[in-house]
């Protein structure tokens, strides 16, 4: 690019700017008509000996309005804003004048950005917080659970804890426990004092848990139907109901066909068929004695001609035998007496 040097004859206008690589000499303002300042650059910092560096500001007023001097314990460019001889400062040029009427200001283009000091003032509070990556805006929580819960005591997710959560769903009737959706707040446990029972939420309604003080006829599909004494439960078809004990078998008992008295030590319900008298005899225990009875006694002793053998053979209380000589009757269990026989 050219070069523009002391001593020129005429002035020098242009409607851009004058850019020189090499400028040196001086150039009186008067010759310099700039009809449009469009841009002020920021010099670099290192401004060589186009601009004085000074450690200070000038002690001199100035008169020549444009001139500028670089402030190094500042770090400020400054400059003549007019021709009152004082000296206007600020990074790269923050108050840049041209005649007499101001070209704008940087305060003017922030404010204009809608940044005030206050604005400034609370970012720098926020910078010397320190980390905010690290520290969060909240160093300090002072709130108890109370007072968070009474700002708002209702939320959508998870809370997780590997303590434990101690609190009392605890409702004094059904009435009370009804008046919660139990969809709304489906698989909820809940205890109900009245009833003395806990519910959980399930497929929209309260459902009670069985537990140690509940009866079979809590059960949904058991009948609650009182039971008489020795009642089983039975199958109806749609439920089980209390009813009495239908057949036999199945209890263990022990089944023994012979003419004599079974061998061993019989069990209370055992069953014998005795086969030389036709009778069936069970094996009862009464309030002090334990015998084999006759399941259904005869209306008449039973008359037979098989004697006994012996005064202890087998025999039922009431039996009567005979032969030829003597007539046999059994006064109790296995115990005989005889009469002679004779003709007259």
């Amino acid at each position: 690019m050219g070069t523009i040097t002391r001593g020129l004859a005429n002035s020098v206008t242009t409607g851009g700017k004058v850019v020189s690589t090499s400028l040196s000499g001086t150039v009186a303002a008067s010759n310099v008509n700039n009809e449009s300042l469009d841009s002020v650059t920021a010099f670099s910092s290192s401004l060589g000996d186009f601009v004085e560096t000074r450690a200070s500001d000038l002690s001199a007023s100035p008169t020549t309005r444009g001139q500028m001097f670089y402030n190094s314990t500042d770090g400020v460019l400054k400059g003549v804003r007019l021709g009152t001889a004082a000296w206007a400062s600020g990074g790269n040029l923050i108050n840049a004048t041209r005649g007499g009427a101001g070209i704008g200001t940087r305060d003017a283009a922030i404010a204009a950005g809608g940044i005030t000091g206050t604005n400034i003032a609370n970012w720098n509070t926020a910078y010397n917080w320190g980390n905010h990556g690290s520290a969060g805006y909240l160093t300090a929580e002072a709130d108890s659970l109370s007072s968070v819960t009474a700002r708002g005591a209702t939320t959508t997710t998870d809370i997780t804890t590997t303590g434990k959560i101690y609190y009392s769903n605890n409702f004094a009737d059904l009435t009370a426990l009804n008046a919660v959706n139990p969809t709304t707040f489906h698989g909820m446990f809940a205890h109900v004092h009245a009833e003395g029972h806990g519910y959980f939420a399930h497929a929209g309604a309260w459902t009670q848990l069985l537990d140690t003080g509940s009866s079979l006829g809590e059960i949904a599909d058991v009948s609650s139907a009182a039971p008489n004494v020795n009642d089983v439960l039975t199958w109806s078809g749609t439920a089980w109901e209390p009813a009495a004990a239908q057949g036999g078998g199945g209890s263990g008992a022990n089944v023994t066909i012979s003419d004599t008295i079974p061998a061993g030590s019989a069990s209370v319900g055992d069953l014998w068929w005795e086969s030389d008298s036709g009778r069936l005899k069970v094996y009862y225990t009464d309030t002090d004695s334990s015998q084999w009875v006759d399941t259904s006694p005869p209306l008449a002793p039973a008359l037979s001609s098989d004697a006994p053998a012996t005064a202890s053979s087998a025999g039922t209380a009431g039996d009567i035998r005979y032969d030829s000589s003597y007539v046999y009757i059994c006064i109790a269990t296995n115990t005989w007496k005889r009469a002679s026989l004779t003709t007259w």
